[in-house]
């Protein structure tokens, strides 16, 4: 089935790059602080960013870069 509207192919995108829920949930923190900023962040400001959200735990560095990729 090929994809006939954008929603569907940002679909398809996303299910084939995270196939199970837990993929997508390492992710998501991530993809909302980008998709929730008014300009392109730097990986810095994504960084901190993204750690401003936990309170127990913070994500490392070298974590977040893996993740980014």
């Amino acid at each position: 089935v090929l994809p006939v509207s954008l929603n569907q192919i940002y679909q398809l995108h996303f299910n084939l790059r995270f196939p199970t829920s837990t993929s997508f949930d390492k992710i998501q923190p991530l993809l909302g602080v980008c998709l929730a900023a008014l300009y392109p962040l730097t990986l810095p400001e994504i960084f901190f960013s993204v750690n401003s959200l936990y309170t127990d735990e913070f994500v490392s560095w070298e974590d977040f870069l893996q993740r980014f990729k």
